[in-house]
């Protein structure tokens, strides 16, 4: 089931978004994945993690211990828009985004991606006039933004 309201996982979305991009998922089979967690990634996903790591799109989150992909957490909406805003290229439109009223819940190392996505349309804001960085991202969302930067 597709189940568009669902929040998805971090997996979930480097599957969805390999895909998107077309990466060749069998390219990758020798890449070693530095994560501490590597283990945790169901092994559906594990190409699409190597893939995206070997693109350089995926980097993991540094924590006590090393670098964790957390792949069975659900992704929120920076994390989502920075791993999206990565394979775009550079010289893409920005947007100003102070006018959402959560502005300030941007994470600064999510900042240029989130506002290139708003440049371009992929990501725009809720009634409320908020942005919702930290929420969890949702199948739907996912999709809509995929097909907006086709």
């Amino acid at each position: 089931y597709y189940n568009p309201g669902e929040n998805i996982t971090r997996a979930e979305f480097f599957t969805m978004a390999a895909r998107w991009m077309g990466l060749d998922l069998t390219q990758n089979e020798s890449v070693e994945l530095p994560f501490v967690d590597v283990a945790a990634i169901p092994e559906w996903a594990v190409p699409a993690v190597k893939a995206m790591y070997a693109e350089a799109i995926v980097k993991g989150s540094l924590e006590e211990g090393g670098y964790y992909a957390h792949p069975n957490a659900t992704i929120n909406r920076a994390e989502a828009m920075t791993i999206l805003g990565r394979t775009q290229g550079k010289g893409r439109p920005e947007a100003e985004v102070e006018g959402f009223a959560d502005a300030g819940l941007i994470p600064e190392w999510a900042l240029s991606y989130v506002r290139t996505l708003v440049g371009q349309k992929a990501v725009g804001g809720y009634e409320d006039n908020t942005l919702r960085p930290l929420a969890s991202m949702t199948r739907g969302e996912v999709a809509k933004v995929l097909t907006t930067l086709r």
